[in-house]
């Protein structure tokens, strides 16, 4: 989702701006379900590159080594935890 559509979620259910993207699905059986992310989260960074933007988080998984592991930065309500991604492969 638009970062603005992140803010104005985590605003109004009293959470601290972030930048980030959120989470609005997740796709059965691909990286991302397998990493553990879940509808709502918000990412926040790949690896050591912000991802305030679509394009910043494109530019983040183009960068990372195809099947090599990446931890994804999340903020999941008040928590923030880090995934393991295995970039550019589907089970």
């Amino acid at each position: 989702a638009p970062p603005r559509a992140a803010r104005e979620l985590r605003r109004a259910v009293g959470l601290p701006h972030r930048d980030g993207l959120l989470v609005r699905g997740v796709q059965e059986g691909g990286p991302a379900a397998a990493a553990g992310v879940r509808r709502g989260d918000l990412i926040v960074a790949l690896g050591d590159a912000p991802t305030p933007d679509i394009d910043e988080l494109h530019t983040a998984i183009e960068a990372a080594a195809p099947g090599e592991p990446a931890s994804l930065k999340l903020v999941r309500g008040t928590e923030e935890l880090a995934v393991e991604v295995t970039v550019g492969v589907t089970p």
